[in-house]
């Protein structure tokens, strides 16, 4: 029987030291993040279908902290063994191959130097990974069962243990020193099959799974969140987007915390993902998080909701597009009585509290029209449209571009824009990092239907010329207008009409890839409607589209708000 051990140990060992099984003889080429794949929302999708998601049982999926290398097991349907299996970002593709036999589950520490394989572990070596090796007595015993081990970056463990009726220990270090591992308490101990714990690296919150009889099926993904006093807190359903009538668990966030992976399914389990940002929308006391959130009661995900209502979404008003400036303390929105002057009004955050919004201090005078106001991302300058007088002589021609500059003082008066914004008609205006101004215009002042998107280039602070956008972006219909730049010039999004759209007007969205932009892509039915949706902004930090919602039958418009996610997957 010892030889035979010894046999196993050694044919492991070599397994695990060479990782030199061979690849399988068809595979599709994978390049760039993620195994080429595209990015989720905030609805789980499989991940990698026919590649790592296959007719097998595919779970415990985790990345290397350099994101280079990506690992699940597989048990073969045909066979029934269990392989750990690894893709391996080589010259920008990904190679497959199989490491070897599958022990615990594996799940790798956040410094890349260690796999846990529940009681055992692996160590990264200059040819690859060691034999397997016992994490001691400690925890490697013969009345405990545990299956997966996630250490955070101060090198604490959570595990569970199925042979103790279904339960999660933890063991930390002190002065270096392993401490004896300790139940967690009834926030996390509580319900059937509870197993497969992740902690985060910082050790902020812990996701594992459990069956509850307040659950939505077999087994549920739930997540506590560490207190200011360190304790855990209340255990949280992850909620009907993760959890199904079926087998949810194996719960991981990726090194660079953008996607949360985790397993559905049991005998015939897949890989899913999704957005990372679910696990704030779960937080509590999240709206703390953003001072948007105070003008709200509710955070959105994927389904917009209405943005400030009874504050900036007031009923018998028309809202304009909406505008912060960087530490989202200050607002500046357009809005228009019916049969009114059209103003632009601001609010402050003061106390924990946004203020009653007011006209601002340069767009009093109900006799002319202010419109989209824009806070570049420097936040010293804040531009909007106007057709009001160029001085006391002189009335503006058209709907023209003003801009007013913060100082020490605060902001200054409306100074007109010169060459070569003068004398040519200008719809709202968004700035990029580099300065470089995005606007609606158009050639002929008679043809508003032929309005388009255009760009005026900063070079050394002046704008040299301007030129209009390709038209991946102004052929898509008419009305083309109210484009969002993204402060890295790495996205716009914009409305128009057109006859394949939703509605009225609907938001589309392009990619700029090494300066060309991609071909237009409706934001979809989530977001589009047959009403017009318009005047996109994205909040300053990136969390938030905040658009508007027009009713021609009425008159009126609402904003509304909803994750940035939906901008991830739909880039190319």
């Amino acid at each position: 029987m010892k030889l035979l051990l010894l046999i196993y140990a050694i044919s492991l060992h070599i397994v695990f030291a060479q990782e030199n099984m061979e690849s399988e003889p068809s595979f599709p080429l994978l390049e760039g993040p993620y195994l080429g794949q595209k990015p989720p929302g905030l609805t789980p999708e499989v991940f990698a279908p026919g590649i790592v998601s296959t007719e097998h049982r595919d779970l415990s999926a985790f990345f290397t902290p350099d994101m280079k290398e990506f690992y699940f097991t597989r048990k073969d349907v045909k066979t029934e063994n269990w392989s750990l299996v690894v893709y391996k970002l080589e010259d920008n593709q990904w190679q497959k191959s199989v490491v070897g036999p599958r022990v615990g589950r594996p799940i790798i520490a956040p410094n890349g130097k260690i796999m846990h394989l529940g009681s055992k572990y692996m160590e990264r070596t200059e040819t690859g990974w060691s034999e397997v090796k016992s994490l001691g007595p400690m925890f490697d015993r013969e009345d405990w069962g545990i299956m997966r081990l996630s250490a955070s970056t101060k090198g604490t463990y959570v595990f569970d243990d199925y042979k103790s009726n279904d339960v999660i220990r933890i063991s930390t270090l002190k002065d270096c020193k392993r401490e004896e591992p300790k139940l967690l308490g009834k926030e996390i101990n509580t319900g059937k099959w509870t197993a497969h714990p992740f902690i985060a690296p910082d050790e902020s919150y812990l996701i594992w799974d459990s069956e509850k009889d307040n659950g939505y099926g077999d087994s549920d993904l739930y997540i506590s969140f560490r207190q200011q006093d360190g304790s855990w807190g209340t255990a949280i359903n992850m909620g009907d987007k993760i959890n199904t009538d079926s087998w949810e668990s194996g719960g991981y966030v990726t090194p660079d915390r953008k996607y949360f992976f985790f397993n559905r399914g049991d005998r015939d389990g897949d890989i899913f993902w999704v957005d990372a940002q679910i696990i704030e929308n779960l937080r509590p006391n999240n709206n703390e998080r953003s001072n948007l959130a105070l003008l709200s009661p509710q955070i959105p995900s994927d389904t917009p909701l209405v943005f400030g209502e009874g504050i900036i979404t007031v009923d018998s008003l028309l809202q304009g597009t909406i505008t912060f400036n960087q530490e989202m303390t200050e607002l500046f929105f357009a809005r228009r009585k019916q049969e009114g002057s059209h103003n632009i009004y601001t609010s402050k955050l003061v106390d924990g509290k946004w203020s009653e919004p007011r006209p601002a201090f340069f767009s009093t005078n109900e006799e002319i029209l202010d419109f989209h106001p824009h806070i570049n991302p420097k936040g010293d300058r804040l531009y909007f449209g106007s057709t009001r007088p160029l001085n006391e002589t002189t009335e503006s021609p058209t709907l023209r571009q003003w801009y007013i500059e913060k100082n020490a003082d605060g902001w200054g008066q409306p100074i007109p824009m010169k060459e070569p914004f003068e004398g040519r008609f200008i719809m709202r205006s968004t700035a990029a990092n580099n300065g470089n101004l995005y606007f609606t215009s158009r050639e002929n002042i008679d043809k508003p239907e032929n309005e388009g998107i255009y760009v005026a280039i900063n070079q050394e602070g002046k704008y040299v010329h301007v030129e209009r956008l390709s038209d991946e972006i102004n052929s898509i219909g008419k009305w083309t207008a109210h484009p969002y730049i993204s402060p890295d010039e790495s996205y716009i999004i914009y409305d128009s009409e057109s006859d394949s759209g939703f509605g009225a007007c609907d938001l589309y969205i392009s990619f700029n890839k090494n300066g060309t932009w991609t071909e237009a892509q409706n934001l979809g039915s989530e977001i589009n409607t047959e009403l017009c949706e318009g005047g996109p902004t994205v909040s300053p930090d990136g969390k938030f589209l905040i658009f508007g919602r027009y009713d021609e039958a009425t008159g009126l418009s609402k904003k509304f708000w909803v994750s940035t996610a939906i901008i991830d997957t739909l880039r190319p």
